[in-house]
């Protein structure tokens, strides 16, 4: 069923205004960032090798990790709370050790799991990372670790901070922070240097011009999160709301987009 949306789409995109395929000469280039770690469809799973390395062949500029901590302490890309969906295994990440974690395998392409620095390896030098990190009162052990695969990676000053008040805290002015526009306007009227620490990150049908010109002016970058599951809960149709969005956002210079790959046949890479 995906794969005929996707033909459609790709008809879809073909006969859009230039203004929406990057084609039209002036209209800069856009920076996509690959949602739930990758391209993901039936042939790859959320936050899997798989999807890591087909999104880096696509050339994304990012890739948008979800990252939980194990019962050892092991920092692992892994999305929901327990391993049911892609593993059939009902256990919760936070009760397993990774030697046991390590030998489920996905009911996609058999594979199993990623360590945070084994995908810190396939990503370095070739794209940036942004982090979910999921869960409370996580050790300082699993942030360590996620620490030192970014900086024996390359990763470290480049790389997105998108939740995770521990996170924040941990990295401080190390990494680019994801803020809402109501905290970007408090951090700046506080006096912070907003530029160098934070990215302005609002779902696509949220931001508005008003927002986008106080972000350029404080020289804030803005991410644009598309993401089907958002239209979803808004009742509104994924596939028009997110074309709709899209070609709103690019009329106002939006470049950076966090994205699911289903829509990457709308942006040029």
């Amino acid at each position: 069923m995906r794969t005929a949306i996707l033909l459609a789409l790709l008809l879809i995109t073909a006969l859009l205004p230039n203004s929406v395929t990057g084609q039209q000469p002036g209209v800069p280039d856009v920076y996509l960032i690959a949602h739930r770690g990758g391209v993901v469809d039936e042939e790859h799973a959320e936050n899997s090798r798989a999807a890591i390395l087909t999104a880096l062949e696509r050339g994304y500029w990012m890739l948008e990790v979800d990252i939980r901590e194990t019962r050892d302490g092991r920092a692992i890309l892994h999305h929901d709370v327990d391993f049911q969906r892609y593993y059939h295994d009902p256990r919760r990440v936070e009760e397993m050790d990774w030697k046991q974690i390590k030998q489920l395998r996905s009911d996609i392409d058999g594979a199993r799991p990623l360590l945070f620095s084994e995908a810190a390896e396939l990503v370095a030098g070739r794209a940036r990372l942004m982090l979910d990190v999921k869960g409370n009162d996580l050790s300082e052990g699993f942030y360590r670790e996620i620490e030192e695969a970014l900086i024996r990676n390359g990763l470290l000053e480049t790389t997105f901070i998108l939740s995770g008040r521990q996170a924040t805290e941990y990295f401080h002015d190390r990494t680019s922070h994801s803020i809402s526009y109501t905290r970007l306007l408090d951090a700046a009227e506080a006096g912070e240097d907003v530029s160098r620490r934070y990215h302005l990150f609002m779902l696509a049908s949220q931001l508005t011009e008003e927002m986008i010109q106080k972000a350029d002016e404080l020289n804030v970058l803005v991410v644009a999160a598309v993401n089907e599951f958002r239209y979803d809960q808004a009742n509104v149709d994924p596939w028009e709301g997110a074309q709709k969005d899209i070609e709103r956002l690019l009329r106002l210079g939006v470049k950076h987009y966090q994205i699911d790959s289903m829509y990457e046949p709308l942006f040029p890479l």
